[in-house]
């Protein structure tokens, strides 16, 4: 559809719902969407990433599909070729949003994720751990994703801190604790939220903390203004 590659990126992301809406086949849409999840524009990308998420949750073949996208690495595609894995991981993630998938469903959409972890675009690593964090991540890459908070990439190390939490892994306290010295700004902050998360789970709070747990419920209170999780922690923490 011409509407689809208009200069306009606020038609594009219109003719992408109209496409939606008129197609009831997944591996039609897919095909129909496939550039539109490489779109030079995020809004754009995100627009399909979502349309095509929402139909895997509840299409197998397109999970299936989309899967092979996050793998399809072979060739020099470039920005294009990147710029869809990262919508079909996007897209991978919302469908993990959406839930009800059967769980059979979800072992190679998940592995697709683990192997990206290790891949070497930061943005393809952060957008793997996002998707983990909605389809669940297997127990045996918990220890993947701990390497991962010693990315170069702050926001990776950050967001893979809080998949750590999600899963409630007691183990990656000690080098939780080490990030959150090592980072600043809106990293260091999601990290403190993590790791106040962790803490309150772990019955050993003060030896953890090396007696640092005060520096740490006085981080939670200034983020708690913002970050309503901040004082869900210091609640938890018994502060």
């Amino acid at each position: 559809s011409a509407s689809l590659h208009a200069a306009d990126h606020n038609a594009r992301m219109d003719a992408i719902r109209a496409v939606a809406n008129d197609c009831s086949s997944s591996q039609v849409l897919l095909e129909r969407l496939g550039e539109s999840l490489a779109d030079p524009h995020g809004s754009v990308r995100e627009c399909a990433a979502l349309i095509l998420g929402e139909r895997a949750a509840s299409d197998p073949s397109l999970l299936a599909s989309l899967t092979q996208l996050v793998d399809c690495v072979e060739g020099d595609g470039g920005r294009f070729r990147l710029r869809q894995r990262l919508g079909a991981l996007h897209a991978l993630g919302r469908a993990g949003l959406v839930g009800g998938i059967a769980e059979p469903f979800l072992n190679d959409p998940r592995a697709a994720c683990v192997r990206s972890l290790t891949d070497d675009s930061s943005d393809v690593r952060f957008q793997a751990v996002a998707a983990l964090r909605r389809l669940g991540v297997p127990g045996d890459a918990v220890d993947a994703v701990r390497e991962l908070m010693g990315d170069q990439d702050a926001e990776v190390s950050a967001l893979s801190a809080e998949l750590l939490a999600d899963v409630a892994d007691k183990v990656s306290i000690s080098q939780m604790i080490q990030l959150r010295g090592r980072l600043r700004g809106r990293a260091r902050g999601q990290v403190t939220i993590a790791l106040g998360r962790l803490m309150a789970q772990s019955g050993n709070v003060g030896q953890e903390m090396s007696g640092d747990l005060p520096g740490l419920v006085a981080d939670l209170g200034k983020l708690a203004r913002r970050v309503p999780e901040g004082l869900g922690a210091i609640e938890a923490l018994g502060q």
